[in-house]
């Protein structure tokens, strides 16, 4: 068994206990949806049945790992997963320009986690099949009966255990 270095070790553990929200991306024409939630249900719920099925949910990481490729060679670089289309929160009033900086700072801390947690092989580039597995996965935590398809219910209970979801920085 390969032994990992203490920091890398810590990344992917690090990584594992946050979501994947990208890997869950709504389709290319709901650009203003969220990407977990009721947004992504309503984005990637292509037959308006109220669940997210494992081929609707394939379907939609289809389609981000397209967006992603900004080269078009297979491959996901860190520069390119980095870069690729992700929700911010939009902050205004006294503070915004500090409150966005620091959501920035967690985001990019957030983005190179997952990017790590995916790249199985380490090889600092994402594989189709590597940014799959990490989609399997994340599918998996996300259908938490176990039914093959993730329900309004199962994405609310995920939002609510996720570390700062839903609360403003102060």
């Amino acid at each position: 068994m390969k032994t990992l270095p203490f920091a890398r070790t810590f990344t992917l553990l690090a990584a594992a206990a946050l979501s994947l929200p990208l890997l869950a991306a709504p389709p290319d024409d709901a650009p203003g949806a969220q990407r977990q939630g009721p947004g992504m249900m309503h984005a990637v719920d292509t037959d308006g049945d109220g669940r997210i099925s494992r081929a609707e949910f394939d379907a939609a990481g289809a389609r981000a790992f397209a967006r992603l490729d900004e080269d078009g060679d297979g491959f996901v670089t860190m520069d390119e997963f980095e870069a690729g289309p992700h929700m911010g929160r939009q902050h205004a009033g006294p503070g915004a320009k500090e409150r966005r900086t620091r959501m920035q700072e967690r985001m990019k801390l957030h983005r190179a986690q997952r990017f790590v947690a995916a790249d199985a092989n380490e090889d600092s580039i994402l594989s189709r099949a590597e940014f799959d597995a990490a989609r399997a996965t994340r599918f998996d935590e996300l259908d938490r009966d176990d039914d093959g398809s993730i329900d309004a219910d199962e994405m609310a209970r995920h939002r609510a255990e996720r570390p700062h979801h839903g609360k403003r920085d102060r």
